[in-house]
């Protein structure tokens, strides 16, 4: 499990630190460190998130 400060049910494509995780497992079947976490890319908000390139 890899928590992620912020808001939402969705990380990936949102959040660097997750994309990064994500990908290195899915790949290189490399896990994320134990007691790893994400932290936000950009301050919570209660609005939803709409990336740019949409």
């Amino acid at each position: 499990m890899l928590p992620r400060e912020g808001v939402g049910h969705g990380s990936y494509g949102t959040n660097t630190c997750v994309n990064s995780a994500v990908d290195a497992a899915l790949v290189h079947g490399t896990p994320p460190a134990d007691g790893a976490e994400c932290k936000a890319d950009t301050p919570a908000t209660t609005r939803p998130l709409v990336p740019s390139n949409r």
